[in-house]
């Protein structure tokens, strides 16, 4: 796969992950862009994205050879792999789907970069469900291993094995998965932020609720999570759980993203990154033990769904989502108190 071709649609914070992480990797690169504006945009975060990595200047040169953009899906043709990164709407990703199969190449490949979907409800219009699968990466690509694999019945063996040497070349940790809402680490994560959210409706301060879970061994407090992940993207994914049980969105949530106060990527969220420092300093034991029960009883819970819808093999796949995906601490599940689900 040395002369390999990855089409990349989308360009927001995943599709351009993913585009330049795989031209790290050795592959030629085709990102599909909308307008002129899309694509100055694009080249102005590769610029301080290449800025900041270990590469010297001829490094850089040469990968920006092997990068292509595309306004009208003229060169999708040309591509092995075609990844969709577009917003998590069925109905968007449908017509998106209508409008590229046909121009796909026969021995290509098309993935979905879903983070809650399921593959059964995406491949609807395809005409072709053998090539289809779904390859979730997390943020940021270039740092994080893990990817999330999922297959629907209709998945070809030629389709996943092309998917795994894509994934191995791109030094990543796979997790296979059944194809279900949220899949495991979103499906676990989200309900704790909403949880979490939650309890700052109540008007506990957002201080407090993230500094209890870093003393509790959590590397970010779950707001911050929110606000890197973006509020957004979060209730994108939440709308996608309701299915399952006690998912229930917060009107914070709602009334955040509608004043556009989606968190890190606007400066403002439930922190106001423009003007102040995250303070580590709230202590209050009484209601940290409170706080603290709250969460860790829903990642629990979530944890153990996981484990009784078979989403994953067992549990130790579990902690290495967990651990490579969201950055929860090494073995966060102990075995013995799923050994029921399992």
């Amino acid at each position: 796969m040395n002369s390999a071709c990855i089409y990349i649609i989308g360009t927001g914070t995943m599709g351009r992950g993913i585009a330049l992480w795989s031209l790290q990797c050795g592959y030629n690169v085709i990102v599909k862009t909308r307008s002129q504006e899309s694509l100055g945009k694009f080249n102005t975060y590769a610029e301080k994205y290449f800025k900041h990595s270990k590469l010297n200047e001829s490094e850089i040169n040469s990968l920006a050879e092997k990068l292509q953009f595309d306004l009208d899906f003229s060169k999708i043709s040309q591509a092995d792999i075609v990844i969709e990164c577009v917003k998590e709407d069925v109905l968007i990703k449908h017509q998106l789907y209508r409008q590229i199969e046909p121009l796909l190449r026969k021995t290509a490949i098309l993935v979905s970069n879903t983070s809650s979907l399921t593959l059964e409800a995406l491949n609807q219009p395809l005409s072709d469900k053998t090539r289809f699968l779904g390859i979730h990466f997390f943020n940021p690509v270039y740092k994080l291993q893990l990817v999330e694999v999922s297959v629907t019945s209709d998945s070809a063996a030629w389709a996943k094995q092309m998917a795994i040497k894509f994934i191995d070349r791109l030094k990543k940790h796979p997790i296979y998965v059944k194809s279900s809402s949220g899949f495991v680490v979103n499906r676990i994560l989200i309900p704790y932020i909403l949880a979490a959210i939650k309890i700052r409706e109540s008007g506990i301060s957002a201080e407090l609720i993230d500094n209890t879970m870093l003393k509790g061994g959590m590397p970010m407090g779950p707001l911050q999570v929110a606000d890197l992940v973006g509020l957004d993207v979060c209730l994108h994914i939440a709308k996608n759980l309701t299915e399952l049980d006690n998912i229930a969105i917060p009107n914070l949530l709602v009334s955040m993203v509608t004043d556009n106060k989606c968190g890190k990527k606007n400066e403002i969220g439930f922190y106001n990154y423009s003007k102040v420092k995250i303070s580590n300093d709230c202590d209050n034991s009484a209601a940290d033990q409170v706080i603290f029960n709250r969460l860790a009883a829903v990642i629990r819970h979530q944890i153990a769904r996981c484990l009784q819808d078979q989403v994953v093999e067992n549990i130790d796949s579990i902690n290495i989502a967990l651990e490579l995906g969201a950055g929860f601490p090494k073995k966060l599940c102990d075995v013995a108190e799923y050994s029921e689900y399992i």
